[in-house]
């Protein structure tokens, strides 16, 4: 029997389809009445039989993994049968706390290669999708339109975009390689390279906003917030300003998730 504390971003039935199991299976182990219902740090046990990702075999050819909201590499290496280090060497890793959602890691392995991940045929570069994120976020980061992107990608609704999918980032000239760094800009106070705001904010100023939030967090909750603000059109500076300097407030700085009374 495996036990898993339920991280912040989690559901039941991601949870299930992370462990290969069912939600009813989990919900029957652990009596939950309501597979809505799970909170932060709740433990749950998962028969053994259910474990995900078996580890790899001794020869086998390297994979490939995207992380998912509540991923560490130690947690991601123990489900794959590899070591810590041995992931952050596969791909380039200089800090481990440091990963992100929709990342793509391979998962080393002896007598195999790592995927290789072609690069345009335009002079573009490229953008892997991420939970949270909105076509007009991505434009922004990337110092280009929703509209351009929505054209270089033969986008209809740009309102439907989904997590990994491939976008070319139109107006790049040279390099070419593909990019999918965190979040970097955003409009809090006018950032230089935003539109009033409307770019989100960045994990630097998330940080400033709230000097108590670590690296990881801010860089797991950003696109959630981001998302949240376009969504909301808190979509200039002083909203933005507004709206997270409350959020620090009634959450501790993103330390609490749910009422403590």
């Amino acid at each position: 029997m495996t036990t898993y504390s339920v991280r912040s971003g989690d559901t039941l039935s991601g949870l299930a389809q992370r462990f290969n199991t069912s939600v009813g299976s989990l919900q029957k182990t652990n009596h939950i009445a309501n597979a809505n219902l799970i909170r932060v740090g709740q433990k749950l046990s998962v028969p053994d039989s259910f474990q995900a990702a078996a580890p790899s075999k001794a020869g086998a050819k390297a994979g490939s993994y995207t992380v998912r909201s509540g991923d560490t590499l130690s947690g991601i290496a123990s489900r794959h049968g590899t070591t810590t280090g041995a992931l952050a060497k596969a791909n380039n890793i200089s800090n481990p706390n440091k990963i992100y959602v929709g990342q793509k890691l391979t998962i080393p392995g002896k007598g195999g290669s790592a995927p290789v991940t072609p690069k345009p045929s335009s002079g573009g570069s490229t953008y892997t999708v991420r939970s949270g994120d909105t076509l007009s976020g991505i434009a922004g980061r990337h110092g280009t339109t929703a509209a351009a992107l929505a054209k270089a990608n033969h986008i209809s609704d740009p309102n439907k975009i989904y997590v990994g999918q491939k976008l070319t980032i139109p107006g790049k000239s040279g390099g070419g390689g593909t990019t999918n760094p965190p979040p970097t800009t955003g409009g809090v106070g006018g950032t230089p390279g935003t539109s009033g705001g409307k770019g989100g904010v960045s994990v630097a100023q998330l940080r400033k906003i709230m000097p108590n939030l670590s690296q990881a967090k801010a860089e797991q909750y950003l696109p959630h917030l981001n998302k949240a603000m376009a969504e909301a059109k808190i979509n200039t500076p002083k909203r933005q300003e507004m709206f997270l300097a409350q959020l620090a407030h009634e959450s501790g700085e993103l330390r609490y998730m749910e009422e403590i009374a």
